[in-house]
């Protein structure tokens, strides 16, 4: 009996040790790969820019006065009209050559004329035989050279007054306003109309004071008008102001647009797109690829088909890019799409890098 107690006694002791182990732990299953979009860094033109409204005006704005009193006798241009150019009315030796924009009542004027054209002809044939007769006496020549001299001087004046009966424009643009109209009285120095010179237009825009050093003159833009389904145009910087608007902290900046044809009115708002800042040889990344823990930032770098984090320095951003300063070199691999999902040291699966040619993917 006391054998079997014995017996029952270790039976009993092992299956009490047999309870006590603990269970084998399983190995913990393998992480699987993660899907990510990537890229190859390569060297790229890296630019901000801010968009600044803008305001189409004309080159030059033209007064057309009256040299002389009179009645208005031609004036076929309304407003909205393009009038053409023409050279000044003492610069032609025919008045025939002149396209005038208006005209003062010169009926009077052209009878005068003739009158004193006739005069001064009789005149020249009178001093002509007064030099030609021997006995002629020096009071005789001279009464009839100064009656001659006066002819002569009547006869410009009146021709001075006809020219000035023409009112021309010295450069082809629109009539922005007509203030007269054809049979009314005007006199010398009165305002008859405004032409606005729209070739080329001038693009006025105001510019930052923290940004004017970007300007100068002979810089090319690009300007939209949208109201005209203008998307894009060229226009060269003129001027660019010495002094900033005291409230504004602005400078006013001037640029001359080819306008052929006058497609572009003036008045007409627009916008452009002006570079505060740019790097010919970058660094670009998304901003996607970017991983913030706290103040730093990371990114996810792709070796082996693992990912490294690594630290880095960014710079500006614009859109959804961003210009890394520090922390990658040209030619290294990075997660885009999915980055800020990874951890370090986690497989991954690139399944899109647009980077990088079909054949090494």
């Amino acid at each position: 009996m006391r054998h079997l107690s014995l017996i029952a006694l270790a039976s009993t002791l092992l299956l009490l040790a047999s309870c006590s182990k603990e269970p084998a732990v399983a190995a913990p299953p393998a992480k699987p790969a993660r899907n990510v979009s990537a890229m190859t860094l390569k060297p790229e033109l890296f630019k901000v820019e801010i968009k600044l409204p803008c305001l189409s005006k004309p080159r030059e704005v033209i007064e057309l006065r009256a040299a002389r009193q009179g009645r208005i006798a031609w004036l076929p241009f309304k407003e909205g009209d393009v009038v053409p150019s023409s050279a000044s009315p003492n610069a032609v030796e025919k008045l025939e050559q002149l396209t005038p924009v208006a005209r003062i009542e010169d009926s009077d004027l052209q009878v005068l004329l003739n009158a004193q054209t006739t005069r001064l002809e009789s005149a020249r044939r009178a001093l002509k035989r007064v030099m030609d007769y021997a006995d002629s006496t020096r009071e005789q020549l001279d009464q009839a050279q100064t009656a001659f001299d006066l002819a002569q001087s009547d006869l410009r004046s009146t021709e001075q007054h006809i020219r000035d009966s023409y009112i021309v424009s010295p450069l082809p643009g629109v009539l922005t306003q007509r203030l007269r109209q054809m049979g009314e009285y005007v006199n010398m120095g009165e305002l008859i109309g405004v032409v606005s010179v729209l070739d080329p237009l001038v693009v006025s825009y105001e510019v930052p004071e923290a940004h004017v050093a970007r300007v100068k003159a002979g810089d090319e833009i690009s300007v939209g008008f949208p109201a005209m389904n203008i998307s894009s145009r060229k226009a060269v910087v003129r001027l660019v102001d010495k002094t900033a608007h005291p409230q504004t902290h602005t400078f006013r900046v001037e640029a001359e647009m080819p306008n052929a044809g006058l497609s572009l009115p003036a008045g007409v708002f627009g916008t452009l797109m002006l570079t505060i800042y740019d790097n010919p040889a970058a660094l670009v990344v998304p901003l996607d690829a970017i991983k913030l823990e706290g103040v730093k930032k990371y990114v996810m770098v792709l070796r082996e088909g693992r990912a490294q984090k690594r630290e880095v320095e960014v710079g500006r951003f614009t859109g959804n890019q961003v210009e890394v300063l520090s922390g990658l070199k040209a030619g290294e691999r990075i997660a885009t799409l999915g980055a800020r999902l990874l951890n370090d040291g986690d497989s991954v699966i690139v399944r899109d890098d647009p980077t990088k040619p079909a054949s090494a993917k």
